[in-house]
């Protein structure tokens, strides 16, 4: 999933400047219908502050990490 053009991505390594989040672009024509009414759900949710995180590692696919890996 690339990130949503209207809010791009800043990162620890980017150089000085704000860390900002990811957030998925909901306009990609991969994802079905209600897949992006999740992902927009989840960006409105990070956007607003209600949640730090938009997606788990999990949700990636990548390890979880300790303790979580040893569930």
């Amino acid at each position: 999933m690339k990130q949503d053009p209207a809010y791009p991505f800043h990162g620890n390594l980017d150089g000085p400047g704000q860390v900002t989040i990811r957030l998925a672009n909901t306009k990609d024509p991969v994802l079905k219908p209600w897949a992006a009414a999740q992902m927009l759900a989840s960006n409105e949710e990070a956007i607003s502050g209600k949640r730090q995180v938009p997606f788990t590692a999990q949700g990636r696919c990548y390890p979880g990490g300790v303790p979580g890996q040893l569930l």
